[in-house]
């Protein structure tokens, strides 16, 4: 798509496919969808050059390879109800501006390692357990350590 882009579906939506998405939008990009969006291929990838804005009832994403979404600017997505989000490869979300990721109901990430990274600081999470890094780290509340913890 070649400049800004706007869809508005009032019921559900679904998009399954044996190949790969590639979809591209040299603008803003907003989807509004009143009913559960879901996705399958074997690969996905978004990019949009401009700000992003997605509207869903449900959101389901599930992919063979991996899921990439890259956004240059800012990135508002908002589920009502439960978001699932599974690739057995690297699943990327990249923001240029603020990224909000707002979900009413259940939140599932599925890998082998889920990482959120905010300049410097990274929290990842793995079947060996939680890393922090970041200049600094405010725990609130009571904090329960169960193995080594050390401090490079």
């Amino acid at each position: 798509m070649n400049g800004a882009m706007a869809e508005t579906i009032g019921a559900a939506y679904t998009v399954v496919t044996p190949g790969s998405i590639k979809w591209t939008t040299l603008g803003a990009s907003s989807f509004a969808i009143g009913g559960s969006h879901a996705t399958r291929a074997v690969k996905i990838n978004r990019l949009t050059a401009g700000v992003s804005s997605d509207t869903a009832a449900t959101l389901s994403i599930t992919t063979k390879l991996a899921i990439g979404r890259t956004v240059t600017g800012a990135m508002k997505t908002t589920i009502g109800g439960a978001l699932k989000s599974s690739a057995s490869g690297k699943h990327d979300i990249n923001a240029g501006g603020p990224l909000t990721i707002n979900v009413g109901g259940s939140l599932k990430l599925e890998g082998g390692m889920v990482v959120f990274a905010v300049g410097g600081s990274t929290v990842a999470i793995h079947g060996g357990g939680v890393l922090f890094k970041a200049s600094s780290v405010t725990v609130n509340g009571k904090a329960v350590q169960s193995g080594k913890a050390t401090s490079k």
